[in-house]
């Protein structure tokens, strides 16, 4: 029997021991902290603004007697007039260039998977990235000074006499195709990549010329190994008889 010897009790600051001497890492109670700045700016910039207008549409404040009670009176005039046409032109716009976005989107992204030029690739991936990017204010200045009524295109080519109008159904979807295409592109195709079986991607390594050493080893390695009835495979040794253990006692001798 051998001696068991007295464990010490582990201190105030020590992690505690699980069976078979594995210890848990305890986080610090105070690790939420460095997210403190996060959710301050995040409540202040978000937080406050959807509360204040969340407040302002279930309540209603008498201009009179300066009472504020709830009400339901203006999410009931939302739906009507001309509140209801924004409402579903709004849908409407949204679900028509998703759509329209998400086919030619998987359309370029498909032909960019599948081609063997690292040249397109680049290319398609570097404009979607920039164009993705374009957007806000700078986007509608630039459309407004091309497209626009007074436009640089719009003049130029007399597209107002074609019935053009930049703030129409139309003019609104080509500017949400302009960015939205090449955002589905970049969201794509690292979802198609991940769906190529893995011996139709490219190698991560090139292979070595043919004539080479490592063309040489690469051959022998991937050729299969003899059958039983060769002369080699009865001079190898059985996978199944065990092999004697190197010696330890033997030094090791270098040679140069």
């Amino acid at each position: 029997m051998t001696p068991s010897h007295p464990t010490a009790a582990p201190g105030p600051g020590a992690a505690p021991v699980k069976a078979g001497g594995r210890t848990r890492r305890r986080r610090p109670a105070r690790a939420w902290l460095g997210a403190l700045p996060l959710l301050v700016f995040a409540g202040l910039c978000f937080g406050l603004p959807a509360g204040a207008l969340l407040y302002g549409a279930i309540t209603r404040t008498d201009p009179v007697a300066g009472t504020t009670e709830f009400t339901g009176e203006h999410l009931q005039r939302s739906l009507q007039g001309p509140y209801l046409t924004s409402l579903t032109g709004s849908v409407e716009l949204s679900a028509l260039t998703a759509a329209i976005a998400t086919v030619f989107g998987v359309l370029i992204a498909q032909a960019v998977v599948t081609s063997r030029r690292g040249a397109l690739r680049g290319a398609v991936l570097t404009a979607s990235g920039v164009l993705a990017n374009f957007g806000g204010i700078p986007l509608a200045f630039a459309f407004v000074a091309t497209l626009g009524i007074s436009g640089v295109v719009t003049q130029l080519g007399h597209l107002d006499a074609l019935g053009w109008n930049l703030y129409s159904f139309t003019g609104l979807t080509v500017i949400y195709l302009y960015f939205l295409i090449p955002l589905m592109v970049i969201v794509v195709v690292p979802a198609l990549d991940g769906l190529r079986p893995s011996g139709a991607r490219p190698p991560a390594t090139p292979a070595p010329p043919p004539g080479s050493s490592g063309a040489t080893s690469a051959c022998r390695c991937s050729r299969p190994r003899c059958s039983a009835g060769s002369s080699s495979s009865s001079a190898a040794p059985s996978p199944r008889t065990p092999r004697p253990p190197p010696s330890s006692a033997a030094p090791y001798r270098w040679s140069p």
